[in-house]
This record gives C-alpha cells, structure tokens and sequence, in this order.
C-alpha cells in the first residue's frame, strides 16, 4: 500500500533543469530546484528543519523552473499540492519579516513567481480554487491575504532598499 505522499509523487510530473557540468560526467541539480521538485512532488522539506525557510531564502530563485513546474502541473494536481502550497505562502508570509534584506527579497520573488504562475493558470472555478492554493478558501483573508499585504505595506513605507520597494510593488 503506497502512502499519499508516493501517490502524489507518482501522479505529478517533475519538470526540473539539470546543470551539465563542462566534462558532463556527472549532473548537479541546483538545490532550489531539488528542494521545490520535493514540495512538488507532495513533501514538505521544512519538516524538522527549523532553519528550512532562512536558509531556503539565501539561495538564488529559480523562477523559471517554478513557472514551468506550475504550468505543466494539472489543476487537479494543483489542488492535491494545496497543503505544501500553504507551507510555502505561510514560509514566504513569515520570510518577510526577517531583518536580512536578501532572505526577504528571495521570499519576495518566489511569491511574485507562484502567484503569476497560479493566476495564469485556467481553472474551473477561478477566483476560489487559486485562492484556496494560499489559505483555505473561507479564512485565506484572515491567515494569509492580510498579513502578507500588511508586511508588503510595511517595506513599501519603510526606508528599505530600492530593489526591496520595487520587488513589493510587482
């Protein structure tokens, strides 16, 4: 018997870019795209890790892989990733407020990539089945929506950095 997490790994592409070295005897997959192959493929990689999303956040985003990853995935197999897409928006919604300037500019752009790559996505039932990636549908206002907009207001009043300003203004 296969448990749900083998079931989603199973039914889900994975769409990753390996890195050929020069000599191309050996592959090296960047660790963004192995850490969010996990996610997608229906594992949450900060469990047990209390120092997951601090260090996720200093690694270079891949936004095309993350792109690719959301638009090759079916609405269904969208839907089934629901809980580790939650994790990721609850882990981006805390990075914002890390005093490192580059963890919360990383966490800016994976959340700017995801919801560009989810809303351009055509769903059945649109306006509920995107929002209900972030937060359940009914309390996404509450545990996601208003704080992420309140810590994106705050570094759009704050006296951060241009780059930080311009990121939270996409």
């Amino acid at each position: 018997m296969q448990s749900e997490s083998e079931k989603k790994r199973e039914r889900l592409p994975v769409h990753s870019e390996v890195l050929i070295r020069e000599n191309e005897k050996a592959s090296l997959k960047e660790k963004f795209v192995s850490i969010f192959e996990g996610f997608f493929g229906g594992i949450d990689c900060s469990k047990g890790n209390p120092s997951f999303w601090h260090e996720l956040f200093l690694l270079k985003v891949n936004g095309g892989y993350l792109e690719r990853s959301i638009h090759f995935t079916t609405e269904s197999g969208l839907s089934r990733l629901k809980e580790e897409f939650r994790i990721i928006f609850k882990g981006i919604c805390d990075g914002l407020d890390d005093k490192n300037e580059k963890r919360v500019g990383h966490a800016l752009e994976i959340s700017i990539w995801m919801m560009k790559s989810i809303f351009k996505k055509k769903f059945s039932e649109f306006g509920s089945e995107a929002v209900d990636l972030f937060a359940p549908f009914h309390s996404s206002k509450q545990t996601f929506f208003i704080p992420f907009l309140t810590k994106l207001q705050n570094i759009l009043d704050s006296d951060e950095t241009f780059p930080l300003y311009l990121l939270s203004m996409q």
